[in-house]
């Protein structure tokens, strides 16, 4: 029931009813005051009452439609944290991906480098020790024999030795190797140089060592000196020798 509603109900309690007539009825002037007090006091309860119950409902509504609102934005919230989130790890795989993909680039370009740094030094090393390394074999190789004279005092010889084995020590230290061939083993054209060519009728001897005169030195393909040999050179006999 409204506010109107009841103003109206409460008028046509006042008003008298037209079916009665003034004079069958009783008119009492002093009851009125308290008559229409009464009524009144009523009418204020009902209105006070569904005041109250409006505000109540009024106040669930907007407490509903709060909690609406908050539920609502509170799901868009999480739908945009999910999206961030959802960027941030993408972000995360791809920049994970591109610092190892650098790392690996970084370690192949330094791989890269060192070796060719490496390669440099060796060359520069080599270039620059191989015209002295050549200058030490050839003392090492050509005053090795001294060694074999037997007139040579003691104490010379033992000189002598040292600096040979310090000449050596040299040699192999910066790569080179002594090389001696044997008596039987296949000459090495590249690093020996024939001294002299003894006939043998055996093919099988045919360009073998038949004696080591001088060590060689090598270098890697570096020739620092090379070994002087005798070699065996088969010469088949003819008819009128056998």
């Amino acid at each position: 029931m409204s506010i109107e509603e009841i103003h109206s109900e409460a008028a046509q309690e006042l008003q008298p009813d037209n079916t009665d007539s003034i004079s069958d009825r009783s008119f009492d002037p002093s009851a009125a005051p308290e008559e229409l007090s009464k009524t009144s006091e009523e009418s204020f309860k009902q209105i006070l009452d569904m005041l109250q119950k409006e505000s109540v409902v009024n106040k669930n509504e907007s407490v509903e439609k709060s909690l609406s609102d908050v539920i609502s934005k509170l799901e868009s919230l999480e739908e945009s944290v999910r999206s961030v989130c959802g960027k941030q790890d993408r972000n995360d795989a791809k920049l994970n991906q591109t610092l190892r993909e650098n790392a690996n680039f970084q370690v192949q370009v330094r791989r890269g480098m060192q070796q060719d740094i490496d390669s440099y030094k060796e060359q520069l090393s080599g270039e620059r020790f191989d015209v002295i390394l050549k200058d030490i074999a050839a003392v090492y190789v050509e005053y090795g024999s001294v060694l074999e004279d037997g007139s040579m005092e003691e104490r010379t010889r033992k000189n002598l030795e040292s600096m040979f084995e310090q000449l050596e020590d040299i040699l192999t230290d910066y790569g080179a190797d002594i090389i001696r061939s044997s008596e039987g083993d296949v000459r090495r054209p590249r690093v020996t140089k024939v001294i002299n060519k003894l006939s043998v009728n055996d093919e099988s001897k045919h360009n073998t060592v038949a004696k080591s005169r001088k060590p060689g030195v090598v270098r890697d393909r570096v020739i620092l000196y090379p070994e002087f040999v005798d070699v065996f050179i088969y010469e088949p006999k003819s008819e009128s020798e056998e």
